[in-house]
């Protein structure tokens, strides 16, 4: 997934365009209420998607989530975590499954 779309426009204006020129495309896609939001370096691309980490009771456990829109630091996810999961944002590449977790600070 490229995140990119293709768009075919028609012009009504009376300017002329010439070869090279560029435009300003603005598209309104929604909004949605109630996203779940995360930090992008947080999500980790594997073969089969895309994952997490996040802490259960001190243990680092991997979870597959699905993802939607993104901004330029953040991330929605879809599915796969839930509201107060606590995500592991630092230290991902020292981090495997099961993982016993020292937490030094949880930021709501």
């Amino acid at each position: 997934m490229t995140k990119t779309i293709k768009a075919r426009a028609a012009y009504n204006g009376n300017e002329h365009f010439y070869p090279g020129s560029f435009v300003k495309v603005f598209a309104n896609l929604g909004e949605t209420q109630n996203a779940l939001m995360i930090p992008t370096q947080c999500v980790i691309p594997t073969l089969k998607g895309q994952k997490v980490y996040i802490a259960k009771n001190g243990i680092a456990t991997e979870a597959m989530v699905t993802i939607g829109v993104r901004t330029d630091d953040k991330i929605q996810i879809i599915d796969g975590i839930s509201a107060g999961d606590t995500v592991i944002t630092t230290g991902l590449l020292s981090i495997k499954k099961d993982t016993e977790l020292k937490l030094l600070k949880s930021v709501n």
